[in-house]
């Protein structure tokens, strides 16, 4: 409580005396009701409301001040202790008196002072100090007069309730934050105690590096065990001293490279064992800086690739010998072709003397197997021809340049028009770009396709073939970096639950009695498409048509699948 507060009763007390002298020492020089208007002048300017009891007939005067405090004007609130005990708080009421009693029972040494609530005309509570003090008592030791008066406090008492909720939510946000450190602590440590046991016991090498001495700061067991040394055998030597000496130029790469930038994000380098053998290994450096930037130390991943080199090994091992093979086999099978044709053609020769010679003393069966001989000779002839082309294919180098896809187009279909012309078959043939490639084989793409929508097409009623292409770079069609070429006809179609056959050597998916072929031509167009980099795929419904589609990378990068598309076109070969 502030001092102008607890000095308002006494400062009302020595007024009221020191005008009584007053009044006494002169009693013509101011009148009762003068010293009245002194007294209330003095009680205004302390801001406080004054009382006075006197006891016996159960008056109490309340000065206007002390009912303005409750909102009420001086008529408003008659003058009896009733009436203050009807503002009081039902809660404080026994309080008063409690030191009321204290006051009287001790002759005034028991100070009567306390702060209780009242309630404002407005139904807000107004806090009050309140001093009093028994000026009169009879011979018996009975009160008969006491004064005091009231301080409305209530800015105070809000003011230091709010600072005790203050204090409340600050003792509980310290509580909160205290407890948070606590996890925030047990967390830490438990994440120090992971890192540790990861640190020492990952199949990786970690070390530290100082990038000022290139000297090791720290490293877990790992580097040791894969080494062959203790721990402590390499903290603080130089970084050369774990690395073979073959890559300590690359090594001095990579380590400038990490004093520069802060990090490496790709090294293959060498370790050398105590042995002096290798362990290949790749590398990858962050850095720990300080607030300024500057590098503090390196945090180095060191991972043995030893597996993934012997794998590579052993996969170049095989490409080679898988390549030594299908240029065997390449051989084999362009020997054998080319020497077949001899004989072959030689039966075919006899077998037409034959039938010139002696078709008429044959019986229906003679000529019947005759012309069977002859059927399968030209078809051996045929599929010896196929063979040979599509071993040519695999053997001849490519000789890319840019050409007009469109000629090629155009020249395919003049071979074509004796065939179709009575066919009445609907051409739609889009405009096409211009693309790098081998001018002689993808010719011979554009013609086996369209030997095949010809072919295919020929049961249909009103036959169509449609030939266009559409750049590939949104991936949402399936490729990007390409250009896709198609072929569509509305002829016999295929089951897609065989298209896997299509692309193969031999592969038919129509019996020979339907439609002609070997079955090398799609062989032939995805090796020639392969080749160059694209990709080759077929979508059909039976009896409803098929489109094959083939791509040629755009700048001559290889395209590249989207949507499943790749794994389709592999699993064709």
């Amino acid at each position: 409580m502030s001092s102008k507060v607890s000095e308002v009763p006494e400062n009302i007390a020595r007024s009221r005396e020191l005008a009584e002298v007053q009044h006494r020492k002169s009693p013509d020089s101011a009148s009762e009701k003068d010293w009245k208007v002194m007294f209330e002048a003095i009680l205004e300017g302390t801001m406080a409301g004054y009382w006075d009891w006197h006891i016996p007939e159960d008056y109490e005067y309340m000065s206007p001040t002390f009912k303005q405090m409750f909102g009420y004007e001086d008529h408003e609130i008659p003058n009896n202790p009733k009436a203050w005990q009807i503002l009081i708080h039902p809660d404080d009421l026994p309080g008063v008196f409690q030191v009321f009693e204290e006051h009287v029972q001790s002759r005034g040494k028991i100070p009567f002072e306390n702060i209780v609530r009242y309630y404002h005309k407005d139904g807000s509570i107004i806090w009050v100090f309140c001093r009093g003090k028994v000026i009169e008592w009879d011979h018996h030791g009975n009160p008969q007069r006491m004064v005091g008066s009231h301080v409305d406090i209530t800015e105070l008492k809000e003011a230091q309730m709010n600072l005790i909720e203050s204090q409340r939510d600050l003792e509980g946000h310290v509580a909160e934050r205290t407890a948070e450190l606590e996890l925030a602590n047990e967390a830490l440590h438990k994440s120090q105690q992971q890192y540790e046991e990861l640190y020492n016991n990952a199949p990786d090498i970690f070390l530290s590096v100082n990038p000022n001495t290139g000297k090791i700061m720290r490293c877990n067991p790992t580097l040791a065990e894969k080494l062959g040394d203790k721990t402590e055998n390499f903290v603080g030597q130089s970084l050369l001293k774990i690395y073979h000496p073959d890559c300590h130029e690359a090594v001095q790469t990579a380590f400038n490279e990490f004093k520069a930038t802060g990090r490496v994000e790709h090294a293959e380098l060498e370790l050398r064992r105590h042995d002096n053998s290798k362990i290949p290994i790749h590398l990858k450096v962050t850095s720990v800086k300080d607030k300024d930037g500057n590098i503090l130390y390196s945090n180095s991943i060191l991972r043995d690739i030893s597996d993934i080199k012997d794998m590579e090994n052993e996969l170049i091992q095989q490409a080679r010998e898988l390549t030594f093979a299908n240029q065997e086999l390449e051989s084999f099978s362009y020997a054998v072709s080319h020497d077949l044709r001899a004989p072959l053609r030689h039966m075919s020769g006899f077998l037409e003397a034959l039938w010139q010679q002696s078709v008429t003393s044959l019986d229906e069966k003679g000529r019947r197997y005759l012309e069977v001989a002859i059927d399968s000779g030209n078809e051996m002839e045929q599929l010896i021809e196929d063979l040979l082309a599509f071993s040519r294919t695999g053997r001849t180098s490519i000789k890319k340049q840019l050409l007009d896809f469109g000629l090629l187009v155009e020249e395919s279909l003049a071979k074509f028009e004796a065939e179709t012309k009575k066919r009445h078959i609907e051409w739609q043939i889009q405009s096409f770009p211009k693309v790098n490639g081998d001018e002689a084989l993808l010719r011979q793409v554009v013609f086996n396709l369209l030997s095949n929508a010809v072919k295919y097409t020929r049961n249909c009623r009103k036959p169509l073939i449609e030939v266009g292409c559409f750049e590939s770079a949104d991936p949402k069609e399936g490729l990007n970096d390409a250009i896709t070429f198609f072929v569509r006809d509305n002829g016999a179609g295929f089951d897609m639950t065989y298209r896997n056959k299509l692309f193969g050597v031999f592969q038919r998916l129509h019996c020979a009695e339907e439609f002609d072929g070997t079955g090398i031509g799609l062989a032939n167009v995805k090796r020639i498409i392969s080749r160059h980099g694209g990709q080759v795929w077929a979508e059909g419904v039976v009896n409803e048509g098929a489109t094959f589609y083939f791509t040629l990378p755009v700048n001559g990068k290889p395209a590249r699948m989207n949507n499943g598309s790749e794994a389709e076109a592999n699993t064709t070969s």
